[in-house]
């Protein structure tokens, strides 16, 4: 792997410019300070995967899958949550540029956050309007039917 900012925005950025972000994804998700060792898992499942971003996308069109809330696919326990949420908005209000939110891109919005839930909704009670995304896909069809009806100017 090429020299980057690992597991940052930063990084990210450079990776996607080499062409390299499957590469900074599946370390940032390997080796990231919380592992999500079972999103690899499913995204090997597919030998045509493909990727695009990170991509400046509006939070308005993603939504969470974990969090203490009784609806969501993760629930997880409120105090904790909590915590973790209030130490991002202050690194975020300190201008700390958290890793790019990670989605599938072959759903109908709001897409389900696959990694990055914690930094969403810090960002949210930050009033960012949009974010870094990194979204994933089966296939390089389903990547430009994404772009073509999702990213405009892309």
């Amino acid at each position: 792997m090429k020299k980057y900012t690992i597991h940052s925005l930063e990084g990210a950025l450079h990776a996607e410019k080499d062409g390299d972000i499957k590469m900074w994804l599946y370390d940032f998700l390997q080796n990231g300070m919380t592992p999500n060792i079972s999103l690899i898992d499913g995204l090997e499942k597919t030998q045509t995967r493909t990727y695009l971003g990170p991509v400046l996308f509006s939070l308005s069109k993603l939504k969470r899958s974990v969090g203490p809330e009784a609806n969501m696919r993760y629930q997880v326990d409120s105090v904790p949550w909590q915590k973790k949420i209030s130490f991002l908005k202050q690194k975020i209000k300190n201008g700390w540029k958290p890793q790019p939110l990670i989605t599938a891109g072959n759903a109908e919005e709001p897409f389900l956050l696959h990694d990055g839930n914690h930094r969403y909704e810090a960002l949210k009670q930050t009033n960012a309007a949009e974010y870094w995304v990194i979204f994933h896909f089966e296939n390089e069809n389903e990547k430009e039917n994404f772009k073509q009806k999702h990213l405009h100017n892309t």
